[in-house]
């Protein structure tokens, strides 16, 4: 009995055909050209890693998280496949930073993989932008990075009322819950506020009461969470001036139609210090969290370094895509422009004619691909109309005999002949 094997990729993972792929690369070189314009560097890092330097990432993906893909090697190494890139660049940043100037702004574009639940917007492999501003703890790097976000999603053709980005800051919260939570239960209610949200009513108040809060403080934590904007500036507590003069800085650059203040956002991973952010889906139909960053100035000192600031933020393919679609904005051509030349095989004498011009013209830039096997015009032109080719070669008996080719123009419907 013969062994069959299944064609589909394992749950959760992904097969790109090439008009997959197209969608993918498009995404890749928006993210990569809009970072390049801010002075952005590409980067990249290993796959694997130490598991230990995920211990600042939160109970999903941390050292004891269910969504971490781990293995022990042959030296009986505790490894991970990488799930994050922030503690990866921060362990090469603590090293890198010893001999750079700084600031240092670096990007990168990788793969990630997490063993979590597949679900529309989440899968256990996708790719992610990250982006991230090392060396600087001024209010002008945040700034900067958010200004970076806008110009991202406005590259796509993204308008205000496409997406909304809400921030907050972790030291005005932390001080905030501070003054009514016992500070050995500050980090159990941030991610039960960070994640409260998608939960069902009453989900918060059970959460609280299970980790010991008694009403009176459950009571503090919704009036703490209903703080907009103009609240949160009368109370008399660190990170106000902060979160003040960073919306005074971005109605100063004109771009603060596509922010709002959040006291209830926290962001999941342990390792920020300052500014938070996430940026959201605003189509009733795909309303969600995309993406989303913030400041961490403390992640390079586990590796036994000096302090680092750093402040950035990483998007992922998965929700980019999700977000590009359910608003219509792909283009409709998607890969690089470039002049698509097809040759078909109609007479075996004008091969080598045919090589040599595809030789000419892939030098010049464009691409071409010579037929392999015997086929008519019809087919010929219905193949390359298909394949998005720009123009058809034909090189037939009668062309071959009177030395010339002719180029149809699938574009304009219009023919040339040229001397070969």
């Amino acid at each position: 009995m013969k062994l069959k094997i299944s064609n589909q990729p394992i749950k959760g993972f992904r097969d790109f055909t090439p008009n997959d792929w197209l969608k993918e690369k498009y995404i890749f070189r928006k993210w990569s050209s809009v970072c390049k314009s801010y002075g952005f560097e590409e980067y990249n890092g290993p796959l694997i890693e130490s598991v230990e330097i995920y211990n600042k990432s939160g109970d999903d993906i941390g050292l004891a998280g269910k969504e971490l893909y781990t293995f022990t090697d042959r030296g009986d190494r505790k490894l991970a496949i990488r799930p994050e890139m922030t503690p990866t660049v921060g362990r090469m940043i603590s090293s890198y930073a010893k001999t750079a100037s700084k600031p240092i702004r670096w990007y990168s574009i990788a793969q990630f993989f997490r063993a979590e639940n597949p679900q529309r917007g989440r899968g256990r492999e996708f790719y992610q932008l990250n982006a991230d501003i090392f060396g600087d703890k001024s209010i002008n790097s945040d700034v900067e990075v958010l200004s970076l976000v806008v110009d991202l999603m406005l590259s796509f053709g993204a308008s205000d009322e496409m997406f909304k980005i809400k921030y907050n800051d972790r030291v005005f919260m932390n001080k905030s819950l501070l003054s009514f939570i016992p500070e050995d239960k500050i980090t159990s209610v941030l991610r039960i506020i960070d994640g409260y949200r998608k939960k069902p009513e009453g989900w918060l108040k059970q959460s609280l009461i299970d980790i010991g809060l008694n009403s009176d403080s459950i009571d503090k934590v919704n009036d703490y969470l209903a703080l907009d904007f103009n609240a949160m500036k009368s109370l008399e507590i660190d990170g106000r001036e902060y979160l003040t003069n960073l919306q005074k800085m971005l109605v100063e650059l004109g771009i603060s139609e596509y922010f709002e203040y959040d006291a209830g956002l926290a962001r999941g991973f342990d390792y920020y210090t300052g500014l938070v952010f996430e940026v959201y889906d605003m189509n009733p139909e795909n309303n969600r969290s995309m993406f989303g960053g913030g400041r961490y100035d403390n992640l390079t000192e586990m590796f036994g370094g000096e302090q680092i600031p750093a402040v950035g933020f990483a998007p992922g393919d998965i929700t980019t895509l999700l977000f590009l679609e359910s608003w219509n904005l792909f283009p409709d051509k998607l890969d690089e422009e470039v002049s698509k030349y097809y040759i078909p095989f109609l007479y075996e004498e004008s091969l080598p004619i045919a090589y040599k011009l595809a030789k000419k013209l892939r030098l010049d830039g464009s691409t071409v691909v010579v037929g392999t096997s015997g086929e008519s015009i019809n087919k010929a032109l219905s193949y390359a109309s298909k394949n998005g080719y720009n123009y058809v070669i034909l090189i037939g008996q009668d062309e071959f005999k009177t030395g010339k080719y002719k180029v149809k123009n699938l574009v304009t419907q219009t023919e040339e002949f040229f001397n070969y």
